[in-house]
C-alpha cells in the first residue's frame, strides 16, 4: 500500500495551502513525508516545525555523512543525547525543542493496553503469563508493524528462541494474514508459497512447556515491557520501540533492518551501552528479500548471553544503566522536567511570533 499512500500524500498539497491562506494559523507541524510544507510555509511567512520522530543520533549521523561523505574517503529527551542535542543545535545550526518520549504521559494500564490496533490478545492473559516467570527471565521479540519477515528468516528465529531454554513472548505477525487463501498455511506455520515458518510442533511444545507465548498480531507492548518479568527485548530498532524500551529501563537485543536503525543500534550498543548486537549487517526493505541474515545460532547466543546468565556481571551493569535512563525519561516529562520545559519554550516562542505579526 506505501506507493498508494505516498501518491495520496502528495495530492494533499494544495488543500493544504489553501487552509494555510484561509486559516492563517501560528505555526504548521509536519514530518518528514510532508516535504513540500517547507515551500508553502516559507511562501505564506508561516513558521514550520519539523516533528522527528527519530533520535537526534541517527540525525546526526545522517546530516555527517552529507556533509562529508567518510564513506568516499574511507522524539528523545535531553538527557538521553546531550552531545548529540548540542550538536544539532550547534554544529548544524537549526533550532530544537525536545518533547518526548510523549507516551508517558500514559500512566494507566488500560491506555497503555490498547495502543494501535487492537489486541490479538487479551492483556490479562499475557500479564497472567508473565507473573508465572521470574524477574529479568523473559525475552520480548518484536520487529515493529511494518516488516515482513522471510519465511526462512522466520523459522530461525524460532529454532534459535527455543534452544536458548529462556521464556520468551514473541509478536509473530507474519503469522497472521488478511488473505483467506493463506489463513489455513499460516494458521499451520507455513508461509505464502508453502515455506515452513515454524519448526514441527513448535507452538504445541512451546505452550505444554510454558517457555514461550506467540502472539500473531498487535500485543500490549508497554505492558509487557514494563512487567519485571521482562528481562530483555530483541527489537528492529525503530525509534518508537527503541524509546519505548528506554523509557521501560529494559536491555535490548538490537537488529536493525532499515532506515535509520543500524544508527541507533549504534546509540543503544556503543553510546547508551544498554544492548548487544544480534549481528545482522545487512540493510534490508521492509519486505524482506528471501533469505536468511541471522542465524538461529546468533539468535540463541545473544538470548543466552542476555537472559540466560552467559552475560553475567556485564548484564548486570548494562541493566543498572538501562534502569538509570528510564528515571531520566520519567523526569524528563515530570513537571519542571527538560521535555516539559521544551514544550514551553515552543509555544512562548510561537506566541511572541504572534505578537510580532499583530
Amino acid at each position: 500500500m506505501s506507493e498508494k499512500l505516498f501518491a495520496a500524500i502528495s495530492k494533499l498539497e494544495k488543500p493544504i495551502e489553501q487552509l494555510l491562506r484561509e486559516r492563517r494559523p501560528d505555526c504548521l507541524v509536519s514530518d518528514m513525508f510532508y516535504p513540500w510544507t517547507a515551500d508553502v510555509c516559507a511562501q505564506l511567512g508561516i513558521p514550520r516545525i519539523l516533528f522527528h520522530v527519530t533520535g537526534l543520533f541517527p540525525l546526526c549521523c545522517e546530516e555527517s555523512v552529507r556533509r562529508y561523505a567518510p564513506h568516499e574517503k574511507r522524539p528523545s529527551f535531553y538527557d538521553l543525547e546531550p552531545t548529540y542535542a548540542e550538536h544539532y543545535q550547534n554544529e548544524m545550526g537549526r533550532k530544537l525543542w525536545l518533547v518526548g518520549p510523549v507516551y508517558l504521559f500514559n500512566k494507566a494500564a488500560e491506555e497503555k493496553a490498547e495502543r494501535g490496533e487492537k489486541n490479538s490478545i487479551d492483556g490479562g492473559t499475557v500479564l497472567s503469563w508473565l507473573d508465572s516467570k521470574k524477574p529479568n527471565s523473559v525475552i520480548y521479540v518484536s520487529f515493529g508493524s511494518q516488516v515482513r519477515m522471510a519465511p526462512k528468516q522466520f523459522l530461525e528465529i524460532a529454532h534459535g528462541l527455543e534452544a536458548s531454554g529462556c521464556p520468551f513472548i514473541w509478536v509473530a505477525r507474519d503469522l497472521s494474514k488478511n488473505n483467506e487463501e493463506d489463513k489455513e498455511k499460516r494458521e499451520g506455520g507455513e508461509g505464502e508459497n508453502g515455506d515452513k515458518m515454524l519448526p514441527d510442533g513448535f507452538e504445541e511444545r512451546m505452550t505444554k512447556s510454558g517457555q514461550g507465548l506467540i502472539v500473531r498480531s498487535w500485543a500490549p507492548q508497554l505492558l509487557i515491557l514494563e512487567h519485571v518479568a521482562a528481562g530483555g527485548f530483541m527489537t528492529h530498532c525503530g525509534w518508537n520501540s527503541t524509546i519505548e524500551g528506554i523509557g521501560a529501563g529494559i536491555p535490548m537485543i538490537t537488529w536493525p533492518l532499515a532506515a535509520e536503525q543500524f544508527f541507533i543500534e549504534s546509540l543503544v550498543t556503543d553510546v547508551l551501552k544498554t544492548g548487544i548486537r544480534v549481528e545482522n549487517e545487512e540493510w534490508v526493505s521492509l519486505h524482506w528479500e528471501p533469505k536468511v541474515t541471522v542465524t538461529r545460532e546468533k539468535v540463541e547466543k545473544a538470548v543466552k548471553w542476555l537472559i540466560g546468565g552467559d552475560g553475567g556481571d556485564q548484564v548486570v551493569e548494562m541493566r543498572r544503566r538501562a534502569r538509570e535512563m528510564a528515571e531520566k525519561a520519567k523526569k524528563a516529562m515530570d513537571y519542571g522536567g527538560s521535555s516539559d520545559a521544551a514544550v514551553i519554550v515552543l509555544i512562548n516562542e510561537l506566541k511572541s511570533r504572534r505578537s510580532v505579526c499583530e
